[in-house]
């Protein structure tokens, strides 16, 4: 299975936010050594009540007490990126890029995790000096089990999802369901990887009844792809305005085809309006666009769209010109913007 590293490495950089923690910890560094000398044995050492095989812990101290648990909290999750960064797990050297891959990197995944859950503070202490000393721990089985149930719950969503689509192939409604299903099969990728890192004494179960991400990938490509649109353009004699339609459709990986073969359809009409000049410099034309995307199925309309403008140039062909891409830019932005409404 071909993973991206950097979605895991991402995902764990949310402790940045933990800059105010880094500057108090670099002023409790000036901690005397007579201060240390007083510490609990964790301060300085390995806490002997949390052994490494069970736990995964980090010391962190600042001039407060957030200060320290921040910086704490935050040892905790560098350990745990070391690990991933020297795990070889993940294949980062193919150079191979196939239509699935491309596909699979087009989804706005929401696979990324805000941070590593079950990390607690278990103790704290308070040198000489008034520095703030914190100890974080983090339950490598705890914390397996309970990626291992996220792993689960998100495998019932998947199949619910698959389903669905498979329910409503052909239908926009099931563009939805693949691409939920296809962020969630890239969240248990990450749960999965986590939990390895983890390395529990005793593995949770982490069977799937989905064979891997990559057979998601390409059964949400299939349904995306099974949708057929066919596009027809009144007065666009250079294609300009039939070709910005369907690159937006081929762009969410959807199929162009014959009104025939179309489960949707698209029409417009575009319509220019000469209003001459006043000057004798300047020319000017108004238009018109007026579109629908219609399911061929039940006749109804699930996007209208029309947009009137004027443009202008040295010469009344120019200006024409320029309506034509003002209107072509125009799809690009809103129609593209209402057809990702009509996805969801």
């Amino acid at each position: 299975m071909k993973k991206v590293l950097s979605v895991i490495l991402i995902s764990l950089c949310v402790f940045s936010a933990f800059a105010s923690a880094k500057k108090d910890t670099a002023k409790a560094s000036k901690s005397s050594k007579k201060d240390l000398a007083a510490a609990p044995e964790w301060v300085t050492g390995t806490p002997s009540n949390y052994p490494a095989v069970y736990y995964i812990t980090g010391v962190g101290s600042g001039e407060t007490d957030s200060g320290a648990e921040d910086s704490a909290k935050s040892e905790v999750t560098k350990i745990i990126r070391m690990k991933i960064e020297s795990n070889e797990t993940y294949d980062v050297s193919s150079t191979e890029i196939s239509s699935d891959s491309k596909f699979s990197s087009s989804i706005n995944t929401t696979a990324s995790l805000k941070e590593i859950s079950g990390i607690k503070i278990v103790k704290k202490y308070s040198s000489n000096d008034g520095t703030i000393y914190a100890l974080a721990v983090l339950d490598r089985q705890q914390a397996a089990d309970y990626y291992a149930s996220l792993l689960h719950a998100n495998e019932k969503k998947i199949n619910q999802n698959i389903k669905l689509a498979e329910q409503n192939r052909g239908k926009l409604k099931s563009v939805s369901y693949a691409e939920t299903a296809l962020n969630l099969a890239k969240e248990n990728e990450y749960n999965l990887f986590l939990i390895n890192v983890l390395a529990p004494l005793k593995k949770p179960d982490t069977t799937l009844s989905y064979t891997d991400t990559e057979s998601i990938v390409h059964f949400s490509k299939e349904i995306i792809e099974d949708i057929q649109v066919a596009v027809s353009v009144t007065n666009d004699s250079a294609n300009l305005i039939s070709n910005a339609f369907s690159s937006i459709i081929t762009d969410r990986f959807m199929t162009i085809s014959s009104a025939a073969a179309a489960d949707y359809i698209i029409e417009a009409e575009i319509s220019l309006t000469d209003l001459g000049t006043n000057d004798d410099k300047h020319y000017f034309v108004n238009y018109s666009l007026s579109s629908s995307m219609k399911d061929k199925a039940t006749g109804n309309n699930v996007i209208t769209f029309s947009k009137n403008g004027r443009a202008g140039h040295l010469n009344t062909k120019g200006a024409e010109q320029k309506a034509y891409m003002l209107i072509k830019d125009i799809i690009e932005k809103e129609f593209k913007a209402k057809l990702n409404d009509a996805i969801k």
